[in-house]
């Protein structure tokens, strides 16, 4: 049936408002296209705005029936709600969709007849078409499991399941048909996706999330200077490097698997002011606090024996190659989404430290902080991916060509590795860069904070405090213990981590024994403690006193690793750290006969472990077992009532 059309008294205001109407671009059409055009327009116009209907068609040279379809035209209601606008002067365009009004072909028929067919199909039968496309924006499957990729064929199946529950059978459509409507189905599902934003259960998670990137859209700019905001995040670097361990077929190179490196950014001037590394499966927290220790520390160059590749000459990070710069202190921090599982040493200590703000990027936009993928994507390009152990981009990148093997030939070792991303780093701060005006990153960030043409005062570093240490530190409340029993005095000690720690001063404080002490834990070098009174007072610096643990430098996580295999170490270790650095050798070892040009855990975890604890990586010897040392033990102090040994 012709729908009634719309006149001046039977439009309402908002109707006739033409000022939201998109703009037309005539410049492709022919002149007489172009000219009717133009003589439509300021008519139609008119009539909008005086509603006189004669004067209106004999100034664009038409009749009145005329005038008043284009009109019409222009006010037709498309499906996001919004009229047609001036797009409706066009002529011979579609302004909607064939629609079938004929029954539709029932019973076995030729195939002639089915235009239309399953777009009324449809519309009769909302509850299938309200089906198919849930099925095709969301996927098939139940609200927690559903398909992992989406096809034609298993909507099509749904779409029998569907007609089958509303009870259309044959010889109805689409059962009258040789393919059962799978043809129109697989059109209809291509023009859904044609016309509407990318599905993830056709083209993927990463793929729709691209979507959200180059949209012409922005959002509120954060930071505007240097030291406004920081971005950090974790990466793991397709490279493989190996470690050398001198076994009993001579040296070897063992491969361990890729590295880990958190970088903090500096959004204003694009500066990295930190970073951290780990030969780990995953990041760790402790990471995230290593950059920012970093970040306050006066960097030094590292000495190299590495060829070519050098320091460039204006290299550098900003603590220690800007004068008057002593910490990097930001306003605001933003982290990547995959960092809510370090939200609460972000937020108890960093904040705390710092006394800036923080800021989590959404789920899955890791858009929200591009400064860090565009980091990650130069140090890839400029170092990591030129190597000959790189991992490339994928299975189908050309250089992945064997990188095991060739980091086994070429001896890439993981200092090496290391070091490398210390002068990528370095120089990357000293190049200049489009985005911060052809500048050095470290120049822009230099000259905001220069007395006489800077714009910006940098927060000066908070004093350590017993509620505010340094990065690294852990508050812990411990209980001293001891007793003072006639025959059994033992000394007062508070246990950290299934080991004691005492000093001259709290050894003698049996008054003490029962209160709650505050302990100040560095998770890098579990050797000492800080421990302070409940009113504040600081009861200086406590040593270990189990023998294995004084001599070397390990961690905490190390510590832990280690109490979970005492059985497999010496009961009466001089040195546990170093036993068990001997342990990993051995098994390193064993894993390299199996297994030569394969990525070794043992390997890693050595690795790892001579990063974090400075030893140097020991012999195994024929017989498999690490060599023997001579420990010296340490000089005894000489007491003054002590007697001179007599030879005579």
């Amino acid at each position: 049936m012709k729908t009634k059309l719309l006149r001046f008294k039977t439009m309402s205001a908002e109707m006739r408002d033409t000022s939201g109407w998109a703009p037309l671009d005539t410049s492709n059409f022919d002149k007489d296209e172009d000219d009717r055009i133009k003589r439509l327009q300021p008519a139609v116009q008119f009539y909008f705005d005086h509603g006189r209907l004669k004067a209106a068609a004999e100034a664009a040279g038409v009749s009145t029936t005329t005038l008043l379809d284009q009109v019409n035209r222009c006010l037709t209601v498309m499906p996001d709600g919004t009229v047609l606008g001036w797009a409706g002067l066009i002529d011979n365009l579609r302004i909607k969709p064939y629609a079938r009004e004929a029954a539709l072909p029932d019973g076995q028929s030729d195939e002639a007849g089915y235009a239309g067919a399953f777009g009324k199909f449809l519309r009769d039968h909302p509850q299938i078409k309200k089906a198919v496309d849930k099925a095709i924006r969301r996927g098939l499957g139940s609200k927690h499991i559903r398909a992992g990729t989406n096809t034609v064929e298993s909507i099509h199946r749904l779409f029998l399941r569907e007609c089958q529950s509303e009870k259309v059978a044959a010889p109805s459509y689409p059962f009258n048909t040789k393919n059962r409507a799978r043809r129109s189905l697989e059109r209809y599902i291509k023009k859904k996706l044609q016309t509407q934003a990318p599905s993830e259960a056709w083209v993927g998670a990463t793929a729709v999330a691209n979507q959200n990137v180059g949209n012409g859209e922005t959002s509120f700019d954060l930071a505007v200077l240097p030291f406004d905001m920081c971005g950090f995040d974790a990466h793991h670097f397709d490279v493989i490097g190996v470690i050398r361990v001198d076994g009993p077929a001579g040296p070897q190179f063992i491969p361990v698997t890729r590295i880990w490196i958190y970088a903090l950014v500096d959004y204003g001037s694009r500066v990295v002011p930190g970073y951290a590394v780990s030969i780990r499966d995953e990041p760790t927290g402790a990471m995230l606090e290593e950059a920012w220790t970093m970040a306050q520390t006066p960097w030094k160059r590292k000495e190299l024996d590495m060829h070519d590749v050098r320091y460039h000459e204006r290299a550098g990070m900003p603590v220690g190659s800007i004068d008057g710069l002593v910490a990097y202190r930001p306003a605001i921090v933003r982290g990547d989404n995959g960092t809510p599982g370090f939200s609460n040493r972000m937020l108890k200590r960093v904040r705390r430290k710092l006394g800036c703000a923080v800021s989590f990027a959404g789920i899955g936009s890791w858009w929200q902080n591009p400064l860090c993928e565009a980091l990650f994507r130069e140090l890839e390009r400029r170092g990591f991916h030129r190597t000959p152990s790189s991992m490339g981009t994928g299975p189908g990148d050309p250089m992945r060509d064997d990188p095991v093997g060739k980091a086994v030939e070429y001896n890439i070792t993981m200092d090496e590795l290391l070091t490398l991303v210390d002068i990528l780093i370095a120089n990357y701060n000293g190049e200049s860069s489009a985005g911060v005006g052809h500048q050095t990153r470290l120049d822009v960030m230099r000259r905001t904070i220069d007395p006489d043409v800077g714009s910006v005062q940098p927060a000066l570093p908070f004093p350590d405090s017993p509620l505010s240490p340094r990065f690294g530190i852990t508050v812990e409340t411990h209980v001293a213990r001891g007793a003072r029993k006639p025959g059994n005095e033992k000394n007062v000690y508070v246990q950290v981590d299934k080991c004691t720690y005492t000093n001259e001063t709290l050894r003698c404080r049996h008054d003490l024994v029962g209160t709650a002490l505050t302990v100040h834990v560095d998770e890098a070098d579990m050797r000492t403690v800080e421990a302070f009174l409940p009113d504040g007072r600081s009861l200086g610096t406590l040593n270990v006193r189990e023998r294995g643990w004084k001599h070397s430098k390990h961690s905490r996580d190390l510590r832990k690793t280690i109490n979970r295999m005492r059985d497999k170490l010496p009961l009466d270790s001089y040195d546990l750290v170093a036993d068990f650095v001997d342990h990993l050798a051995k098994k390193t070892v064993e894993a390299a006969k199996k297994q030569p040009k394969k990525i070794s855990a043992p390997a890693s975890q050595l690795a790892e472990t001579l990063r974090t604890t400075g030893l140097p990586v020991p012999t195994v010897n024929s017989s498999g077992r690490p060599s023997l040392k001579l420990v010296v033990p340490p000089a005894r102090p000489s007491l003054p009532t002590t007697k001179k040994p007599s030879w005579a």
